[in-house]
Order: structure tokens, then C-alpha cells, then sequence
């Protein structure tokens, strides 16, 4: 659809044909305000839910109460996170990082969702309705429209894009108070660090929509002929024609260099000097691993620098829509990012337990399925590449299902031990194995909830076992049932 200012006879084309239904020059759809270009903005008294605009009727002054419940629910989460986090990574429990893990990694697909929405493609039911709702989780409050917000805040873009800007860094608040009332409480604990810490997570995890949320006031779609072009997140606003755009620019850009970046520099920066932070290891480095470990305690140590990877491709993922503009390029180069991503994080392993590699590696898969199924609609991709595309990331969830599945590290040797009275010889064990011999051990029995997975790891994944002898050994029916099995299954022992 297309809107029209019949007096200077420009023709601007909608964001969404639903804005503009067709009739007389300046017709619009129903609540949205035929005065402004592009029928980008809903009429007073409005709030703007999907593609249409709702009348807030007689209960505009109620309307705040769901959007401040949602708010609440959020700091809520935080200062119960603050609250419960152990200064110490080794006091959490192995439960608690996997399922803090797994939020991150859906936080991470939601933005990254909400990246989609920048790109050159017309989105079509429900893939446009769930990448909205995805951007509310987000952090993304340019659609906090749909929280009702225009039944009780004036209508102003730039007062908008400022509470888009702000409106996540402003959860730090409940962090620091979190954090100061527990310090209070237990005048012991440490709270700089946590506070350091805490924030740093949020930064982490929020750090695409700082991104995208700076870089939204230049992510632009062109009008017909010489008319210019409009932001994508407030099509009432042509890009650099205007004051408000400027105004928006510029608060876009102090955004950028307020958070984003000093995060990115400080980060490599970091990670550049761990492995001589941790050979020294002197209190004031302790000091500053403790506090900065929210960017590797999820990843193996051989591993730590994963982070500056899921780094780059989260900001790669954001960048791609403002440098590119054709659709066809677009997509191409975002479903390869992803490929390229999940190939690297499939070979390293990075992440501390086979599920959340499997789920990484998936999501990253599924992401490229939505997102080419999503161009599906789109005349400017053509049928082969939609194929190639398809098929690709068919293969590449497949790959990761499949190894998930069925590829499981193998162990050169078992450890069998008495738990009770050898597992640090045990471990002493495997690490002077793995270090001088390069060889993969397995001891840590306890670690295994049942003795059916443990005699899975001897049938299935061991080469031989080494049964540690000591008083009371073979007198532990889990130890006699392991060396039984690895008996039955070929493996050889060998007694020390």
C-alpha cells in the first residue's frame, strides 16, 4: 500500500500494506493519523497492536497497569538473581549454570529474531507475529506500543527511541539495590563483585539489543522514486530529512559508544590477558577474574575464548542490515554466518555439557530455517536460492540432532575407584594421564546419577579400564558390576 501528501504530490510507500488500504489519496487505515507520512503512527488516543491501531475507549487511565506489571516482573527476576548468586562459581550447583546457560542461549535466538525484522524481507502471518513478540522479550521497546503506551505518554518518535535506548540499562537499578540490601543483610559478602558481575551478565546477555537498538536509526526502507526513505521503526520519519532524525541519530550514536563498544573492547581486552592473569594469579587478579567471570564460567577452559565468538557473531548478525540493503544478500550472508557459527561451536564443544552444545547448535540451525522459510514470500529471492538455503539448514539441524544423538567423546581409560576412600587419587589419576600421555579419562563417578550410565560409559565409550585397588575396592558391588561389565564387553582391565 502507498500513502500520498496530495499538496506536494510525493508518494510514500507504507512499512505494511494493513497501514494503507487503498481509497482516496491520504486514506489510512482505522485509528492511525493520515497526517503523517507513511501512516506510520496511530492517531491520538491509540495504541498500536501488530499492524493495527487499538482505540484506548474509556480505559486509557488503566492501561499502565499491564505494562508496569511487566516491567516489575523483569526487576523482579534480576534482584532475585543478584540476591542468589554465589560470588564463587564453584558453590553453584552444576543445574543452576546449565539452566542460567540455556536462558542466555534464548535470550540470544529472541535478538537475534529481532535482527530479522531489520532485514529487506515482508514478513508474513505468523512469522511477523512471533518475531514481534520475540522483540518484546527483548528488550526492543519499539514495540512497547503494544504495551499501550500511547494511551498514557505523548506521541513523540524521540522520546520514544530515547526509552528504547535506556529502558535496559535502567534494570541496573534493581541490581545495585538487590545487591546493596543483601550487603546489609550479610555485611561478608562481597558486593562489588557480584554487582560487577551482574551487570556484566546483563550487558552480555542484552548486548544485540544495544546494538540493534542504536543502529535502528539508521536501518532505513526507500519510498517510490526521489522521496526518500523512512526508519523501519517509526516510518513517520524520513531518514535524514529531517530534525528528528538527526536528533535520533545522534542519541543513537552516543548510545553505541556508551555501552556496546567499551563492552566489546573490554571484553577481548580480557580475554587477551587471561592466560597471564591466571598463571600469575595474585590477589588482585583473583580480584578481577572473580568479577568479570560471567564471560567464560559457561565455557570449557580450553575453550574460554568462545565468548570473543559469540561476540563477533552476534554483532555481525546486527551490522548485516544496515550494510547490506538487497535481500537476496541479506539473507545469503546471514543463513552463512549462522552456518559458519554453528560449525565452529559443533567442532569446539565449547559449552560445559552435550546438551546446551546440542542446543546451540540447533537453535543457530532453526534460526536459518525461519529465517528462509520467512523469505519464502519475497519476489526478490529466487526459487534456487530458496532451495540451496532450505537444504542447508535442513542439514545443518540434522547434523547437530545426529551428533547429539550419537556422538558422545570416548574415553581411552575408565578410572574405577572407591569413591569413598579414592577419588582424589583418582583424579590425580586421570590429570597426570591427560597431561604428560594426551590420553581421555573418566573419574568422576559420582557425576553420573545411576550405575546404568556408568555401565553405559564402560560398554560403550571406553577402550580400557583401569581398576584403582585399594582396601575395601572389590568389595563395592558398583566397582565388581564395572569391571564385570568392561569383561563382557571386551574392554581389558588393568589393576593398579
Amino acid at each position: 500500500g502507498a500513502s500520498r501528501d496530495v499538496e506536494t504530490v510525493e508518494i510514500f510507500e507504507c512499512l505494511q500494506e494493513a497501514h494503507c488500504p487503498g481509497g482516496a489519496p491520504g486514506t489510512c487505515a482505522p485509528n492511525r493519523d493520515s497526517t503523517k507520512i507513511a501512516c506510520g503512527a496511530c492517531d491520538a488516543d491509540s495504541y498500536e497492536l501488530g499492524a493495527d491501531c487499538i482505540d484506548c475507549g474509556d480505559s486509557g487511565s488503566l492501561v499502565a497497569l499491564p505494562t508496569l506489571l511487566f516491567f516489575l516482573l523483569i526487576a523482579t527476576c534480576l534482584m532475585a538473581f543478584t540476591w542468589f548468586d554465589d560470588v564463587f562459581p564453584a558453590k553453584k550447583s552444576i543445574s543452576r549454570q546449565n539452566l542460567a546457560a540455556v536462558a542466555t542461549l534464548l535470550m540470544v535466538s529472541a535478538q537475534t529474531m529481532r535482527a530479522f525484522r531489520d532485514l529487506a524481507v515482508k514478513w508474513l502471518y505468523p512469522l511477523d507475529s512471533l518475531l514481534r513478540g520475540m522483540s518484546m522479550f527483548t528488550g526492543d521497546f519499539s514495540v512497547a506500543k503494544e504495551l499501550k503506551l500511547g494511551c498514557f505518554m505523548p506521541d513523540d518518535p524521540v522520546a520514544s527511541f530515547v526509552l528504547h535506548q535506556f529502558g535496559v540499562p535502567a534494570f541496573i537499578f534493581p541490581v545495585v539495590f538487590s545487591a546493596f540490601l543483601k550487603h546489609r543483610c550479610h555485611p561478608s559478602w562481597a558486593c562489588t563483585m557480584t554487582i560487577t558481575n551482574a551487570a556484566g551478565t546483563l550487558v552480555s546477555v542484552f548486548h544485540m539489543s544495544f546494538v540493534l537498538s542504536a543502529a535502528s536509526s539508521v536501518v532505513c526502507y526507500n519510498h517510490p522514486g526521489d522521496t526518500g526513505s523512512s526508519m523501519r521503526t517509526d516510518p513517520s520519519i524520513l531518514c535524514y530529512r529531517s530534525g528528528a532524525h538527526a536528533t535520533i541519530v545522534a542519541i543513537g550514536l552516543f548510545s553505541f559508544f556508551l555501552i556496546p563498544v567499551p563492552y566489546v573492547v573490554l571484553t577481548a581486552f580480557l580475554i587477551w590477558r587471561l592466560p597471564g592473569m591466571v598463571r600469575r594469579l595474585n590477589a588482585c587478579d583473583a580480584r578481577l577474574l572473580v568479577a568479570t567471570r560471567f564471560m567464560c564460567d559457561r565455557y570449557e577452559p580450553r575453550q574460554y575464548y568462545f565468548c570473543l565468538v559469540v561476540l563477533a557473531r552476534n554483532t555481525l548478525t546486527c551490522l548485516i542490515p544496515i550494510v547490506l540493503h538487497d535481500v537476496n544478500t541479506q539473507v545469503g550472508l546471514m543463513c552463512l554466518l549462522l552456518w559458519i557459527y554453528a560449525l565452529a561451536q559443533q567442532s569446539l564443544q565449547p559449552w560445559r555439557g552435550r546438551l546446551l552444545n546440542a542446543f546451540d547448535g540447533s537453535s543457530c540451525a532453526s534460526l536459518s530455517l525461519i529465517l528462509t522459510f520467512g523469505a519464502l514470500g519475497n519476489a526478490g529471492l529466487c526459487a534456487v536460492s530458496f532451495s540451496v538455503l532450505a537444504a542447508l539448514s535442513a542439514c545443518t539441524l540434522g547434523a547437530t540432532l545426529i551428533r547429539f544423538a550419537h556422538k558422545r567423546s570416548r574415553f581411552d581409560f575408565f578410572i574405577c575407584h572407591d569413591t569413598r576412600h579414592a577419588s582424589a587419587q583418582a583424579r590425580l589419576m586421570r590429570m597426570c594421564l591427560e597431561e604428560s600421555g594426551g590420553l581421555t579419562c573418566f573419574s568422576d563417578m559420582g557425576s553420573v546419577g545411576d550405575l546404568d550410565g556408568l555401565l553405559d560409559i564402560v560398554k560403550c565409550r571406553t577402550n580400557s579400564l583401569v581398576a584403582y585397588l585399594t582396601q575395601d575396592m572389590l568389595t563395592r558391588p558398583v566397582c565388581a558390576g564395572l569391571i564385570a561389565m568392561a569383561h563382557m564387553s571386551g574392554s581389558v582391565p588393568a589393576t593398579t
